[in-house]
Parts: C-alpha cells; sequence; structure tokens
C-alpha cells in the first residue's frame, strides 16, 4: 500500500504544478504582443501608465486597453472572447480589452499580435527637419508665400479665422461645391449653372458673406477638408 498510496501523492503533486503552470505565457506568446504589454504582463504595476498611453477609459473596478489586433477571429468571435471591437480594416481590428483578459486571449492561435493603440501626436519639430524643409528655405528662400494651392475635399469653413487676412478679408479665392446643388436627377451630370456642374464662389461673394451680406451655401459639414486646407495653407 505503501509505494501506491506514494505514487498516487507523486502524481497529484505533478498534477497540481501543470495545473499551477498551465496559464503561464511562453516566450512565443510574448512574441505576439508589443513591448508595451509585455511590460505590463511582467510588471502589473506599471498599469497606470500602459493604460494612459493607451487612452482608456475605464470604470475603477474594470480596467481595458486600448489595442490594435491581428487575427483571422470574426468581429462576432472576438466579442465572444470579452474583446469590445470599434472598427475592422481586413484582419486588423481596434478594440478595447480588459487588463485582466489579456493572458486568456493571447495564446489563442488565431490572435497574431496584439498592439497597444498609442495616442498620436503631432511631431513638427522631428517632421518639419526630416523632409529637409530647412534646406529648401535657406537654399531657394522659398517658404510658400504667394502660392496658390487648390484642394480637392470634404468643403471648407469659410468663416474661419485661419482664412481670413488681418483686415478680415478672405485669404480664399474660390469655392467650388460640386455638392450644390449636385445630381439632383439622378443621371450622373451635376446640375449647377456654372461650367463645371457645381456653384462657384468667388473670393468678392466670400467677402461680401463676411462683411455681412448674403451668406454663402456651401459648407464643409464633415470637417476634413478645412482640416487639410488649414495645414497646407493656413494663416
Amino acid at each position: 500500500m505503501k509505494p501506491k498510496s506514494y505514487i498516487f501523492f507523486s502524481l497529484m503533486v505533478l498534477f497540481f504544478f501543470s495545473s499551477s503552470f498551465s496559464s503561464e505565457l511562453t516566450k512565443s506568446d510574448f512574441k505576439k504582443v508589443d513591448p508595451a504589454i509585455a511590460l505590463l504582463l511582467k510588471h502589473p504595476e506599471t498599469q497606470s501608465i500602459i493604460s494612459t498611453l493607451s487612452m482608456a477609459k475605464a470604470k475603477p473596478e474594470v480596467k481595458w486597453l486600448n489595442v490594435l489586433i491581428k487575427t483571422s477571429l470574426s468581429h462576432q468571435e472576438l466579442n465572444q472572447l470579452g474583446v469590445r471591437v470599434f472598427s475592422q480594416f481586413n484582419d486588423i481590428f481596434s478594440a478595447a480589452v480588459k487588463i485582466e483578459n489579456l493572458r486568456e486571449i493571447i495564446p489563442n492561435p488565431q490572435i497574431h499580435f496584439i498592439q497597444l493603440a498609442k495616442v498620436a501626436s503631432v511631431q513638427n519639430d522631428v517632421s518639419v527637419p526630416e523632409i529637409h524643409t530647412p534646406e529648401v528655405w535657406s537654399q531657394y528662400a522659398a517658404k510658400g508665400k504667394g502660392v496658390l494651392i487648390g484642394i480637392i475635399d470634404t468643403g471648407i469653413d469659410w468663416q474661419h479665422e485661419d482664412f481670413k487676412n488681418a483686415d478680415g478679408t478672405t485669404r480664399i479665392k474660390a469655392i467650388l461645391d460640386f455638392s450644390n446643388p449636385g445630381d439632383t436627377n439622378g443621371d450622373d451630370i451635376l446640375d449647377g449653372d456654372g461650367p463645371f456642374g457645381g456653384t462657384l464662389f468667388t473670393e468678392s461673394e466670400i467677402n461680401s458673406a463676411l462683411h455681412g451680406g448674403s451668406p454663402l451655401n456651401t459648407d464643409d459639414v464633415v470637417g476634413h477638408g478645412t482640416h487639410v486646407a488649414g495645414s497646407a495653407a493656413g494663416n
């Protein structure tokens, strides 16, 4: 009896230790996460710092990380794993995942990579020298003054201060709105009276509207065109 009992006890101890380490991540698992997430997994005390980097909005009792996940799983399958999906582009998902669930999700063979979704910031101090702009300024004395820029986009906020001179007049030479009136009868032909099929607003018409005249029937509902115009030619 004693030898059998000893063997049985040994098997129980072996099973206990196997179970204890079964949830531990392997080296292969750590290759599936970026350095920030790996740091969090190895050093949980960095949780507040890592969460701040991903701008995660979390309830006090539940901590979330905003992440990008490369996976062959579907939207619904990720939801079943407790992942909160925001958007998808091919096999890349933007999502939020509970920190406490990371160790359960990472070993899944259909999860190929998880990256912390970091907050982007403007880095003109780095990007401007990187494209050699200072050399152009010094060598050619070219700073964009007098250059006319044409932008095809979602429109422009013609009342924005970024597009006004110091005296309040517009810096916009013209606005051609192809959505005004657009294709009203579905024949794929723009129905505007102007030569381009849209509605043309001239510099003088913009100035008149800015100084109390009839407002212009054009706008940038999306905001992207205004943003691009401000970046390219804002004052």
